[in-house]
């Protein structure tokens, strides 16, 4: 994988699993399982005062949490034009596509499981998404 874009805080760029995970799709005719592990969102959310972000974050106190909300939300951002990049590609394929995205923990925005109701950063939602109906699923 040749990846030439990172974040500010040195992390790999999303897009370029999109293609990794296409070709690795078309390298056989069977059934595939990938687990593709994307980092562009992992903290830490710090940066210095020259970044400038694309979405402004207002109603804070606290100028330095201000400049790590506004990064990571530029940062969810990128990850989600990668993720409606793929599924617009995993839709034109003709073989049936089965596509499970999750979190491993919450973003560490200061949230700690005193914040949660559930009490716990290590639980998280997933999305489930198909190129075909199934019953695996409910929408």
């Amino acid at each position: 994988m040749n990846i030439t874009e990172f974040t500010p805080t040195g992390w790999a760029k999303d897009k370029f699993l999109k293609d990794e995970i296409l070709d690795t799709l078309d390298l056989t005719t069977e059934q595939d399982f990938i687990y593709a592990i994307s980092v562009q969102g992992h903290g830490a959310y710090s940066v210095d005062d020259s970044y400038e972000s694309k979405i402004k974050v207002t109603g804070l106190d606290d100028e330095s949490l201000t400049r790590e909300y506004e990064y990571y939300a530029d940062q969810t951002r990128e990850m989600d034009k990668f993720i409606g990049s793929l599924v617009k590609a995993l839709k034109k394929r003709k073989e049936e596509t089965i596509l499970v995205m999750y979190g491993d923990h919450l973003p560490s925005l200061g949230i700690t499981a005193e914040n949660l109701k559930n009490k716990n950063v290590y639980q998280t939602q997933y999305v489930i998404w198909s190129n075909f109906d199934n019953d695996y699923y409910k929408t």
